[in-house]
């Protein structure tokens, strides 16, 4: 993604003349912004919004501890959260300011864990080609006609959850974002529903 930093849009006339409400005009602007760019996919506001919270994303990555590959990564990803789901803002919960922050404060926590995880070992036995037999393939056909059965039979609310975590591969955070859910109630949803799960399979397999 380029840096937007010379192109000014029309929205930039309502902060240009700084005075004592000058942070409550940048609120309003800021909720302006993320409204045209979520009703309208403007690109003159994004633009906008680029310029005004790039530099502080990467400064607060900075203060966090992150390199300056990591801090441009971080920002990046945070923009590009900002731009697909900007119409998951609710402004009753917070600024917009609050907002794109906790996007980057958990792209980053992210981008830790990915640098946590160790690199697959080719070797590794779990990764060579293993040649199921006919009764390895039919008791695999088996566990997901139950693991299905368990999932379908979870509130709708925990297997909506599942079934983006499990089958589209989503994390928590984008959940919450695309479910416009708190990150916790998403992890709260998500534990019932695997001990749900556990019960379930395990009478189905013992029925």
């Amino acid at each position: 993604m380029k840096n937007a930093g010379d192109q000014k849009g029309p929205h930039a006339e309502s902060i240009s003349t700084p005075d004592s409400g000058y942070e409550i005009n940048s609120i309003e602007v800021d909720k302006k912004l993320i409204a045209a760019i979520a009703d309208l996919k403007d690109k003159s506001a994004f633009h906008e919004i680029f310029d005004r919270y790039a530099p502080k994303i990467k400064s607060f990555a900075f203060r966090l501890g992150s390199e300056a590959n990591a801090a441009e990564d971080i920002v990046q990803e945070t923009m590009i959260a900002v731009w697909r789901h900007s119409h998951l803002y609710n402004q009753s919960k917070g600024s917009v300011s609050t907002w794109i922050f906790t996007i980057a404060r958990n792209k980053r926590y992210d981008y830790l864990r990915r640098r946590m995880r160790p690199e697959p070992d080719p070797m590794d036995p779990a990764f060579l080609k293993h040649q199921n037999t006919p009764e390895e393939d039919m008791e695999k056909v088996r566990e997901e006609i139950t693991v299905r059965k368990a999932i379908n039979s979870l509130p709708d609310e925990q297997s909506k959850i599942v079934k983006m975590s499990f089958y589209e591969g989503k994390t928590h955070q984008v959940l919450a974002e695309e479910l416009n859910l708190p990150l916790g109630t998403v992890k709260s949803r998500m534990r019932l529903a695997l001990k749900k799960i556990r019960d379930e399979v395990q009478e189905l397999v013992n029925a």
